[in-house]
């Protein structure tokens, strides 16, 4: 059985399973590259997988793509981004985002220094940086928004590792 048929059957009902790394990314190769500049749309069934599951799975979904985001700030994967450009906070956070939602060989190989970060599908729209999966950051709260019928903003978890480049200071010094 293919992984997305997997994921729409697990998506069927509600799990209360936990999540583990390999689970993680078996969910992160069901994001649809294909649907281009449209980020929600490429992340959709994803969103639709996690509103079936138990908040815990949710949040812990969350924490992992802080963490392995997080794990790419720093001062080498920047320099591999921007190549003397100047640095732009929104552009580095997409493409850390990119090589999440790219798959675990891929983060694995950004991470290791084997590929450098890519500026491509990313964007400059009047001033602003977007990537077509920078839905993957708003993914857990999105599906919690939707299995409860609530406001995204009365979402109730924080992951514990910030996004927000440079926050990784072991990586920048």
């Amino acid at each position: 059985m293919s992984i997305i048929m997997d994921l729409f059957r697990r998506s069927q009902k509600e799990t209360t399973e936990s999540l583990d790394k390999q689970s993680f990314w078996e969910i992160i190769n069901c994001i649809d590259h294909e649907y281009g500049g449209d980020s929600e749309a490429v992340i959709s069934s994803l969103v639709r997988h996690l509103k079936n599951c138990g908040d815990e799975y949710i949040f812990a979904f969350e924490d992992m793509v802080c963490e392995f985001i997080y794990n790419l700030d720093g001062r080498e994967y920047a320099e591999g981004l921007f190549a003397g450009d100047a640095f732009a906070e929104e552009k580095f956070l997409s493409a850390r985002c990119a090589a999440v939602a790219m798959g675990q060989e891929h983060y694995e190989e950004v991470l290791s220094g084997k590929r450098k970060l890519s500026g491509e599908n990313i964007h400059e729209y009047k001033g602003r940086w977007y990537g077509v999966t920078d839905g993957l950051i708003t993914a857990a709260a999105d599906a919690w928004s939707r299995k409860h019928l609530d406001e995204v903003k009365n979402y109730p978890h924080t992951p514990p590792l910030s996004l927000k480049s440079h926050s990784n200071a072991e990586l920048w010094d």
